[in-house]
């Protein structure tokens, strides 16, 4: 899958912790499936085979103007592994066929995870509501985000590591 628009963000004080943002900007592209279904796809495909994972939340959320799918999953090993997807039928700029968001966590020790589970969750929701894009450039010219000089308001979170 070619991925047209693609950001991460490196926390130095937690070096085992990565967080993409990836979308594909172009309308004309194929949306894909919605998260739930691929995951309960996936359940059904490999059966006994699917990885035994601890679901944290799954379910409905909106970020932004987007809506959208997530799952938060805990493998037995303790890392994490976040997926927020908006895929849409709009297919305009502000709503690209699709947006996917993920973080992940690794263990530091061998038999200690980076981050707690509710840690990992706060940074996670932290991180994901600061996503935006900016949506007042052509051609979809929204003008609801610009300040009186016309400066797109992308929002500046102040994220800070649990």
């Amino acid at each position: 899958m070619l991925w047209a628009l693609g950001a991460g963000i490196d926390l130095p004080s937690l070096p085992n912790v990565s967080f993409r943002v990836r979308s594909n900007k172009r309308v004309d592209a194929p949306n894909g499936e919605g998260l739930l279904d691929l995951i309960a796809r996936q359940k059904k495909d490999l059966g006994d085979r699917y990885p035994k994972l601890t679901t944290l939340r799954e379910g409905q959320r909106t970020v932004g103007v987007w809506q959208g799918e997530e799952s938060l999953v805990r493998y037995p090993d303790g890392t994490h592994s976040f997926d927020w997807v908006a895929v849409s039928r709009e297919r305009s700029t502000l709503h690209p066929a699709w947006i996917h968001a993920n973080m992940r966590t690794e263990v530091v020790a061998a038999d200690k995870a980076s981050l707690s589970d509710e840690e990992a969750i706060v940074l996670w929701d932290k991180l994901l509501e600061g996503v935006r894009f900016r949506v007042n450039a052509p051609p979809t010219q929204t003008g609801d985000m610009t300040d009186h000089n016309g400066v797109v308001a992308t929002g500046s979170p102040k994220i800070q590591a649990p």
